[in-house]
């Protein structure tokens, strides 16, 4: 028995539990210490996986503001594009 487990297997004997019962007792809360423990660690890998999730949003919302801005100017670029051939066509065509 570990540390933890003596001191709780001895609290239940100074408490007049039969001796079965105590081991079991402190089994039990040795096992659900370890559980917590692993819990623990797993909600620390979570909460890392989560910080980086939220950089890769704010990442991904800077890309599409980027491209965003980047067609804007292709569409005023393709605007005066076809403003600039229509016009050459009405000079080459119209008298």
């Amino acid at each position: 028995m570990t540390t933890m487990q003596s001191e709780v297997y001895e609290a239940f004997r100074a408490l007049g539990a039969p001796e079965a019962q105590a081991v079991k007792a402190a089994e039990a809360l040795a096992r659900r210490d370890s559980d917590v423990g692993e819990l623990q660690r797993e909600t620390g890998g979570v909460r890392r996986d989560v910080a980086d999730l939220k950089m890769d949003v704010a990442t991904v919302r800077a890309d599409v503001g980027d491209l965003k801005r980047d067609s804007a100017v292709m569409k005023w670029m393709a605007g005066a594009q076809m403003a600039l051939t229509i016009a050459v066509l009405v000079k080459l065509f119209l008298p």
